[in-house]
């Protein structure tokens, strides 16, 4: 379906109209009053009426051959375009490119004469085959015999180095230290070398200096939580009465209380070891009773498991 206008719409957007929109555009109608309107306003103000009158008319809904002989006719050629000549430019520019065979899908590489007679050497032919695995069930394990003590011994010492874990490789680039000069450090270490003049008895205050109340503290104002602590709880109005009244006595139901074995244990008090003067413990192999207590977490139990090499 195509929505294009007729010959007449075309028309009047190109300024030529039956309606007498040319003769319009050619003779605008001006205001005294204003100034005289340029070539751009006239165009303007026609291209404004043209549109208009576009919109002001139904849209086609007609089906319509595509493409529309009206349109996509045969155009006819301008002169300037019959007369117009071939640049070198264009020239090179419309000669198509000469693509190599390289890139060809089916171009094949050529062979040498003797590539095509060389025989495979049977290491390559050993290097072409895939290496083992090494958990084949197939693979046979060779037991080696050592004829000597000394060829044992030299195989257990290679065995202990192989299998220690490896460690990272020394750097072998020398760290760069950043030295101060001497000039720099030397102003700060005289004066801490110098041992420090303190007055004898220095830290001793007098009767008076420990015992008498400072300034500031009578100047200090007390919260409001201070005071509530400071006040006495009320007794009860029985207790006020009550003129043998003692309150260092204990309660009734304090004296039948039967303390737990936790409270017992609690109230006992920590039997502290002696310092030791040695370092070797009698006996190497006791355990400590806290450690007997312990709950191994995952992590230290797989770093207990011994490493398994292949």
């Amino acid at each position: 379906m195509s929505y294009h206008y007729d010959e007449n719409e075309l028309l009047r957007s190109l300024g030529v109209s039956s309606d007498g929109l040319q003769k319009e555009s050619s003779n605008p109608v001006v205001c005294k009053k204003k100034k005289t309107t340029t070539p751009y306003d006239r165009y303007m103000k026609t291209c404004r009426r043209i549109r208009m009158e576009m919109l002001s008319r139904p849209m086609c809904r007609k089906l319509r051959p595509w493409p529309n002989p009206k349109l996509e006719g045969p155009f006819v050629i301008s002169r300037a375009a019959l007369k117009a000549k071939l640049t070198d430019r264009l020239a090179y520019l419309a000669i198509p490119k000469e693509e190599s065979d390289s890139w060809k899908s089916y171009y094949s590489p050529t062979v040498s004469r003797g590539n095509k007679i060389k025989i495979i050497s049977e290491r390559l032919n050993a290097l072409s085959k895939p290496k083992p695995c090494i958990d084949d069930m197939d693979e046979n394990i060779v037991s080696t015999r050592f004829k000597s003590k000394n060829e044992w011994l030299a195989y257990m010492k290679k065995l202990k180095i192989f299998g220690a874990p490896r460690r990272t490789p020394p750097s072998p680039l020398e760290p760069k230290r950043k030295k101060k000069p001497l000039e720099t450090i030397m102003t700060r270490l005289e004066p801490l070398s110098l041992p420090l003049n303190r007055p004898p008895n220095m830290n001793e205050k007098t009767y008076e200096e420990l015992y008498t109340i400072k300034s500031a503290v009578l100047k200090h104002n007390a919260s409001d939580r201070t005071k509530n602590l400071a006040v006495a709880k009320p007794l009860n109005e029985e207790t006020l009465m009550d003129i043998n009244y003692n309150p260092l006595d204990k309660l009734v139901n304090a004296k039948k209380y039967i303390a737990t074995d936790r409270i017992k244990e609690l109230s006992m008090p920590k039997v502290r070891e002696t310092p030791k003067t040695f370092d070797v413990k009698a006996d190497a192999f006791s355990v400590n009773p806290n450690a007997l207590k312990a709950w191994c977490s995952p992590r230290i139990k797989r770093l207990a498991r011994p490493i398994i090499r292949d």
